[in-house]
Parts: structure tokens; C-alpha cells; sequence
């Protein structure tokens, strides 16, 4: 009786463990369509990663983000197994606290992909400056959701490219990434 019951309680936390992830990932999308939301058309479709115009480009960015991910995960794993194959070296414990807290993704983080992003995110900030020059409603409504997200204080770039970056190309990105 006690292995069922482990058994079944072993199986409820593991679907809750699943539904976290995906509940976080379907709270940032919810919002990035509030932001979208209060967009000019124009605009909004620029944030959309299924629009004709961008499925392509944001496709071939999300695949080149993830490829990199993986690997600097693989690279930290093999890093992680050969410190632990080093148990009889003499310095074993420096040699393994070096390689455990050499994180890659700090150094080697994409940055060419990220140029390419931010070159996209200036052109529609250069937009959204536009209509928020024209909007005032348009400009209340955005302070509103950029307070929601913490970000007042950024720039029109910082928030076309924030919203980009981690509501489009990274969406679904390792929690070591976070």
C-alpha cells in the first residue's frame, strides 16, 4: 500500500513539475500579447512570430539560439564529468570547484544572433517612437505595461528588443538561461 501510494504521489508532482514550466512559458506569452494588444497593428505584427513576414527570420533566430544553448549545456556537462573523473588528481578540489563554476554562456553568449536581433528591434522602435510622438493614449497605455514588467526606466530600443529577445527568439529557453 505505501508503494502505491509513493507511486501516486511521485506521479502528482511530476505533472506538477510539468505544468510549471509550461505555465510560466503560457504567462510570458500572455504577456507579450497584452504588449502586442496595445500596439498599432503596424507595430504589433513586428512581435508576432506566426505573421508571413517574420516567420522565417524569428524561426531561423529561435534555431540558432537553441543550438547554442545546447551546446554550451553539453559543454558544461562534459566540464562537470571530466571533474569528475579527476577524484585522484592532486589538486582535485581546485581543479573541480574551476571547472563547476566556469560558466560558458557568461563569456560566449550569442552575440551575433543578439546583433541581428537588435538590428531588428531598432527598426520598430524607430516605428514606435513614431506613434507615440502621434499617441497619447498610445504612450499611457505603454508606461502602464512597461511597469507591469519592471521596465520604466528602459529606452523604446530596450523595449522593442526586450520583448523581442525574451518573448519571441527565447521564449522556450533552459532555466539556466533565466
Amino acid at each position: 500500500m505505501k508503494k502505491v501510494s509513493l507511486l501516486l504521489l511521485s506521479l502528482v508532482l511530476l505533472t506538477l513539475a510539468g505544468c510549471a514550466k509550461s505555465a510560466a512559458i503560457q504567462s510570458m506569452r500572455d504577456r507579450l500579447v497584452k504588449f502586442q494588444r496595445i500596439l498599432p497593428a503596424d507595430i504589433a505584427v513586428s512581435f508576432d512570430i506566426k505573421a508571413p513576414a517574420n516567420a522565417a527570420q524569428y524561426k531561423a533566430w529561435q534555431d540558432a539560439y537553441y543550438t547554442w544553448q545546447k551546446a554550451t549545456l553539453e559543454r558544461e556537462r562534459v566540464n562537470q564529468s571530466n571533474a569528475e573523473r579527476s577524484y585522484y588528481a592532486i589538486n582535485q578540489e581546485m581543479y573541480t570547484i574551476s571547472m563547476l563554476t566556469n560558466r560558458f554562456y557568461e563569456r560566449d553568449i550569442p552575440v551575433a544572433l543578439m546583433r541581428e536581433v537588435q538590428t531588428r528591434s531598432d527598426a520598430v522602435a524607430v516605428k514606435l517612437d513614431r506613434a507615440l510622438a502621434a499617441s497619447p493614449e498610445l504612450k499611457k497605455n505603454l508606461e502602464r505595461v512597461l511597469k507591469d514588467e519592471a521596465t520604466v526606466h528602459f529606452t523604446t530600443k530596450d523595449i522593442c528588443f526586450y520583448f523581442l529577445w525574451n518573448y519571441v527568439i527565447t521564449l522556450e529557453r533552459h532555466r539556466r538561461f533565466q
